[in-house]
């Protein structure tokens, strides 16, 4: 019988899983009001341009990425 302590391959794959998941929407709640705080409609369009080319070149590079 194995022990109830040791984790699993698995167990490990989905505790990694959620904390990224959860670092991911501390980032995406800290954008969110980093952009609320610009008034200036021009620094808001250039800020979602430097968004969306970031995050497609992460795309790119990490599959997790195409889920959101």
């Amino acid at each position: 019988t194995p022990k109830h302590n040791s984790l699993t391959s698995s167990d490990t794959f989905f505790i990694l899983l959620i904390q990224f998941s959860s670092t991911l929407g501390n980032f995406y709640n800290f954008v969110m009001m980093f952009e609320e705080s610009y008034t200036t409609t021009n620094l808001h369009i250039f800020n979602l341009l430097i968004l969306n080319s970031s995050f497609s070149n992460r795309k790119r590079s990490f599959p997790f990425f195409s889920l959101i």
